[in-house]
């Protein structure tokens, strides 16, 4: 009697149930993996942004790059007021690249869940030009933008650059406990359901139903964390009440001057009175 090679159709079948049941238990297990690598992948293009601010702090008597002290009020560079006018996040960051602190690609989170963020691949580095009073691209094009009901160049809100916020920590503070950039979260910092729910920031590193962000210290170190209000933010004082600071909601009625943390997303907006004056944020800040 002929012995017979290979597999029979029930050995076979055998053996395509074991492989699908090993694949049903890895593929869970390697779908975590990869959101956990792109995890630390994103904390360490957060934690690079910041590292370059602070490197570029040291030419600005250790304030972070602001659009309106790179490029003053005047034709002479390095010289003059501070040009408020021009103190969005679009112009922050694109001051950033164009003084090679940072590239377009850090700038876009490996979790990236709206269409509407994309690298700057067109933005113009050789538009950089101090003698020509230049120091981003601002070819409408090429520039690099910040709106995210349109176009979006970066996946991180960042301090918003008014007020006592800015003045007291838009600079090499070391401060372990103030947010200054990270993932963008829910306007307002809301749990609101329809809001919160509805919001695609809770899809860059959350499930459907819950917020996970990414969030950067003065201080340079990075927190994963599940709420808008960390244990780690420092508390607000105000009038000798101790009031709980959020990630993402603005309050200018503290202090007068809005001295919470409010990391947020603005375009370049417009001035509200000409040159050299007050940056209308308000008109500027855009959510998703």
């Amino acid at each position: 009697m002929r012995k017979q090679n290979g597999f029979t159709l029930i050995e076979l079948l055998v053996v395509m149930a074991i492989i699908a049941l090993l694949l049903g238990l890895l593929l869970p297990a390697l779908a975590k993996a990869r959101a956990s690598a792109r995890q630390v992948k994103d904390s360490t293009q957060l934690n690079q942004t910041h590292k370059g601010w602070l490197i570029m702090s040291t030419d600005y008597n250790d304030i972070f790059p602001t659009p309106g002290l790179v490029n003053r009020c005047g034709n002479t560079p390095g010289k003059g007021p501070e040009d408020q006018s021009v103190n969005s996040h679009a112009n922050l960051f694109g001051a950033t690249i164009s003084a090679e602190y940072a590239t377009p690609q850090i700038l876009v989170s490996p979790s990236e869940a709206s269409a509407n963020v994309a690298i700057a691949s067109t933005y113009d580095l050789e538009s950089y030009s101090p003698p020509l009073d230049k120091f981003w691209d601002t070819n409408n094009f090429s520039r690099f933008k910040a709106d995210l009901q349109q176009t979006c160049n970066t996946s991180y809100g960042t301090c918003l650059l008014y007020g006592d916020r800015k003045s007291r920590q838009w600079r090499k503070s070391l401060d372990s406990k103030f947010a200054v950039i990270g993932n963008r979260g829910v306007e307002n910092s809301s749990y609101d359901e329809d809001t919160y729910l509805g919001s695609k920031t809770l899809q860059i590193h959350g499930t459907r139903k819950e917020w996970i962000g990414g969030i950067c210290y003065n201080d340079n170190h990075v927190e994963l964390t599940r709420t808008f209000a960390p244990s780690t933010l420092a508390q607000i004082d105000d009038n000798g009440l101790i009031v709980e600071d959020t990630l993402f909601a603005e309050d200018i009625d503290l202090d007068g001057e809005g001295a919470d943390v409010f990391l947020c997303v603005t375009d370049t907006g417009s001035a509200t009175g000409g040159d050299c004056q007050t940056f209308n944020w308000e008109s500027a800040i855009s959510w998703d």
